[in-house]
């Protein structure tokens, strides 16, 4: 599996960003509120975790959040540990 070919979609219906891994699906759920957006959960399915699926699914959310003026809060420890090694993302954060 090439990483660099697996498409993320924003399934707003869902509230969610999701990766399709022909069948499975990886997820990074948010809640939007006016000018903030929680994400609470990240999940990849467990023969496919460790292969940076996570990390792509969080950036992409983080890009999306960045281009809509939005605060995070992140709630998903995945993501508050993805934040944490990628600090030009740490202005996103709320309170920060």
């Amino acid at each position: 599996m090439d990483l660099a070919e697996l498409e993320v979609h924003h399934n707003t219906a869902k509230t969610r960003f999701e990766i399709d891994l022909g069948g499975p699906v990886a997820i990074a759920d948010y809640i939007r509120a006016g000018d903030r957006v929680s994400f609470h959960h990240t999940l990849v399915p467990y023969a496919f975790r460790g292969k940076g699926i996570a990390g792509r699914l969080v950036k992409t959310a983080l890009d999306w959040a960045r281009e809509e003026g939005l605060k995070v809060r992140p709630q998903c420890w995945y993501v508050a540990q993805w934040i944490d090694r990628n600090p030009e993302y740490a202005d996103l954060v709320e309170g920060r």
